[in-house]
């Protein structure tokens, strides 16, 4: 038998490109995917952002100073952290950011943790364990259709950190819908 290594190379080499081709396809339409489940917003003071019916406002910026006195609590605390939270310093600053996002679409939205980004573009993240200083109907969850929903969120920032503070957020639907 006799085997045409032109035709065999030709074979292989279609194979490779067909399953290359398939791979981006894929790839392409999960990254699609995932973008359409994302709603990225950015909330201001004074001003209404919006973004595929959804809208975002800041409505309170305040300085907390550089410590978290745990006589402020407002949330309950678990048990066996109760025994083991104290005060929180800093030597930076907690900025206690309120903002409303209204609910416009068809289905609900998850609200992951906000960034607060200071006048000069720094990023911070909300400060772990704050959530006991906000009540508990505050804080970031869910926002059902048609609702809106208003959360606040504590960042340790740096001292130097000045307004104007803007909120970015990355809004998304819930898995079970896909």
């Amino acid at each position: 038998m006799k085997i045409n290594l032109s035709s065999f190379f030709q074979g292989i080499l279609g194979g490779v490109v067909g399953g290359f081709i398939l791979f981006l396809l894929l790839f392409g339409f999960f990254s699609v995917s995932e973008k359409l489940r994302t709603i990225s917003l950015t909330c201001e003071k004074e001003k209404i952002n919006s973004s595929r019916s959804v809208e975002c406002q800041v409505l309170e910026i305040k300085d907390l100073g550089n410590t978290l006195k745990t006589e402020d609590i407002v949330s309950p605390v678990p048990e066996p952290e109760k025994e083991i939270l104290t005060d929180i310093e800093t030597t930076g600053k907690f900025v206690q950011v309120k903002y409303k996002i209204k609910n416009e679409r068809k289905e609900p939205l998850d609200v992951p943790f906000a960034v607060l980004v200071d006048k000069i573009g720094r990023e911070y993240r909300p400060r772990w364990q704050s959530q006991y200083w906000i009540p508990e109907e505050y804080q970031a969850s869910y926002i059902s259709p048609g609702f809106e929903k208003e959360i606040t969120e504590i960042f340790e920032v740096s001292k130097d950190s000045q307004e104007p503070f803007k909120i970015k957020l990355e809004l998304t639907l819930p898995h079970y819908l896909d």
